[in-house]
Parts: structure tokens; sequence; C-alpha cells
């Protein structure tokens, strides 16, 4: 019998725990319990975690975050929209992210 290592290894947990506090971290897909559970379990109530929806939204104006990082496995996830580059462009130009 095969059996499958479904356990990662670990790049989100590296991500998560790299955050500056009060970051904004866009997970790869709308399944929020993982990145929460995860970010809780690492003791990182300090950082905004949102599904990729959020920023083709204007939730995020007047918010303020110390940096955006997307998931590492978000590009595999999601295809490109205008809408989401502009708004990830200008929140991390309110951060002084390059």
């Amino acid at each position: 019998m095969t059996t499958t290592n479904i356990r990662g290894t670990g790049r989100t947990t590296k991500q998560l725990r790299a955050l500056k506090p009060n970051a904004l971290f866009v997970w790869c897909n709308g399944h929020m319990t993982y990145p929460k559970l995860l970010a809780m379990h690492l003791g990182r109530d300090d950082i905004t975690i949102v599904q990729p929806d959020y920023l083709k939204t204007d939730k995020w104006l007047g918010l303020t975050f110390s940096e955006v990082v997307l998931d590492h496995a978000y590009h595999a996830c999601n295809k490109w929209n205008l809408t989401f580059q502009i708004n990830l462009d200008t929140i991390r130009r309110k951060c002084g992210d390059k």
C-alpha cells in the first residue's frame, strides 16, 4: 500500500512568521479556515488574513497595513485580474512596499 504525504513544505508558516506586525496577508483562495488557524497557532493575531476577492473591493480603503504579502501559492490558484493588481499596488504604496 502506498501512502501519500499531504503535509506541505512549511512555506506558508514561514511567510506568516516573517510578516511585520499589522500586515495584510492575501491567502490563495476563499477557503480561510487553514490560514486563520495556522496564524492563531503561530500567535499572529496582529495580522489580517483575507481572500483574494478582498482586494477587488474597496473594503481596504482607509486601512493602513505595514506590508502586503501574497501567499506563495497565490499565482498558481488565481488568474490575473486588473482591479486586484491596481488595488494591490495602491495598498503597497500606502505601506511603503515596492
